[in-house]
């Protein structure tokens, strides 16, 4: 409500071209329109190769309401969220992209659902400017990804999210490849959403490229449910059948026929390819079901971090803070 701390969390990586706008655009948002709240911006940058580090720095040190965390290294597309998790000081968090194709102005609008009692509320993309093709086969990838889940979800959103403190903390404490759609869907946690118009993206380039699109992808179906893998038991019992039901009639007719029945290698090589293939695609389902459960079962070393800019001193003193060699020399 008004009177509390809003902690804005943006992302990045290789943003040079847009942090500056992003910080700017927040700063008016919260000076002029938020003006009830106290507020501080962290940005955590997944190891950039660009300038976006050194950006980050010329803002934070004009700005106390900017806070800087670097990585020591890209965590890739799910970095561990620990590198947030106790240096919040707000109790309501809201997660921004940092490529300025949300719009922010959405902030104003999740703190309004928030003050009438929602924990929850999450930008919804109706429409976007990214592409018919790309947005097309996006919206197929969630009506696939409710037709598998056993729960009901809630498609289009993973930009711009409102979540009290106490659930964010929640969610962060749990399997870390999780994504948040999966996580309120298991938990039955209602989720607010308010409808938008993704823009296009202006400056620099989306580090969701074909492959890491395919794991997230992946990732999301196979986090979903059980129901895959539960149609590859089925097609591999119907397809056993039919396979031995067509072998056994091939079988008696080359009995009946013998010379009028040629045996041919085509059909052979063709079943065989067939069902090598079906193997394979079973067996990769399997891998990815292992791979999950490997995942979730192994003990993950905490996300490092090269640098905090403008954290307290109790918080720069309790964090593991390795600067690598590149790092150094880049000071000197």
């Amino acid at each position: 409500m008004i009177g509390d701390k809003i902690s804005i969390l943006v992302p990045c990586y290789n943003e040079e071209e847009n942090v500056v706008s992003v910080a700017e655009e927040i700063t008016r948002i919260m000076t002029t329109k938020l003006t009830g709240y106290e507020y501080e911006i962290i940005f955590r940058d997944n190891a950039s190769t660009d300038n976006t580090v050194v950006m980050l720095r010329r803002l934070a040190s004009k700005d106390n309401h900017i806070k800087v965390i670097v990585n020591s290294r890209n965590y890739g597309v799910f970095p561990d969220n620990n590198t947030f998790l106790g240096k919040i000081s707000g109790n309501i968090c809201i997660g921004v992209p940092c490529d300025l194709q949300d719009p922010l102005e959405i902030i104003v609008e999740l703190v309004e659902w928030y003050e009438k009692g929602y924990e929850v509320v999450a930008g919804q993309k109706i429409s976007s400017e990214e592409g018919v093709i790309k947005y097309g086969f996006r919206q197929l990838y969630y009506k696939i990804l409710q037709f598998f889940s056993e729960r009901k979800r809630v498609a289009n959103i993973s930009g711009s999210i409102l979540m009290s403190k106490r659930i964010y903390e929640i969610y962060n404490s749990g399997y870390k490849f999780q994504m948040f759609d999966t996580f309120a869907a298991d938990c039955g946690i209602e989720i607010k959403t308010v409808p938008y118009r993704q823009k296009k993206r202006e400056h620099g380039k989306s580090s969701y490229n074909l492959a890491r699109s395919f794991n997230y992808s992946i990732n999301g179906l196979i986090q979903t449910s059980i129901k895959p893998i539960r149609i590859a038991t089925v097609l591999g019992t119907i397809f056993s059948s039919v396979s031995f039901v067509a072998g056994l009639v091939y079988f008696i007719l080359k009995i009946i026929f013998w010379k009028m029945f040629p045996a041919g290698t085509t059909p052979i090589l063709l079943g065989m390819f067939f069902i090598g293939s079906i193997q394979l695609l079973f067996l990769g389902l399997i891998g990815e079901y292992v791979g999950q459960i490997y995942k979730l079962t192994t003990p993950s070393n905490p996300a490092v971090v090269s640098e905090l800019i403008n954290f307290d001193d109790e918080i720069v003193n309790s964090t593991l803070i390795i600067k690598n060699k590149n790092y150094l020399e880049e000071d000197n």
